[in-house]
């Protein structure tokens, strides 16, 4: 999949294309979950939490829901391979176009996380870090987390070092008033304006 990033410059909306530097994105992928406690690398979505509940095991809750440490004590071995394998394939990459999430938990911790759509109630926790690697690996601009430091994505990024294709901002009115892109001017522009500060940090 090309991946396309803008800069606005000067009224005219430069579009690069942008891929992702895999030994890198590995090499981060790993020294980032390092940081998490291994019981809680994988998280397992269950029932809200109940008054009979476990507390020390819960990492996330809300009124809908709860996502619980994957590993502990009573683990079976068989589950413990299959959430090793769920790592595995993260770390390679398998799962970065799935839906991941920002959620403040009922106590007030942050937790992000991953959904890998393989049919189970498993998900991978995320650091803070890794979050924004995924936001800008797809695009994700305008997600506030991107309000921050970002070099040290930089290398993980591959930009080309020219524009693929540059419109102005008065071309891109014309087609949206003849029909040929749809969309609201305002919107696009709040969208290619958030992405221009996320190329020039990366850059």
């Amino acid at each position: 999949m090309e991946r396309k990033i803008y800069n606005l410059n000067s009224g005219t909306i430069e579009i690069y294309s942008y891929l992702p530097d895999q030994f890198e994105q590995m090499k981060y992928r790993r020294e980032q979950l390092e940081l998490i406690p291994y019981s809680q690398r994988v998280l397992v979505e269950k029932e809200p939490v109940w008054w009979f509940t476990n507390i020390k095991d819960v990492v996330y809750s809300c009124p809908a829901f709860s996502l619980r440490k994957g590993e502990t004590p009573g683990t079976k071995i068989r589950e413990s391979m299959k959430n090793n394998e769920l790592l595995r394939r993260y770390h390679r990459g398998d799962y970065m176009e799935c839906p991941a999430f920002d959620r403040i938990s009922s106590d007030g911790r942050e937790v992000f996380y991953l959904d890998p759509e393989d049919g189970t109630n498993k998900r991978i926790q995320l650091t803070g870090g890794l979050y924004i690697q995924y936001l800008i690996y797809n695009g994700m601009f305008t997600d506030e987390n991107l309000d921050t430091d970002l070099s040290r994505f930089a290398r993980m990024f591959k930009i080309s070092p020219e524009p693929i294709s540059v419109i102005t901002e008065d071309e891109l009115n014309r087609n949206l008033n003849s029909g040929l892109v749809t969309g609201d001017h305002d919107q696009i522009m709040e969208f290619v304006d958030a992405s221009s500060k996320v190329y020039r940090k990366i850059r």
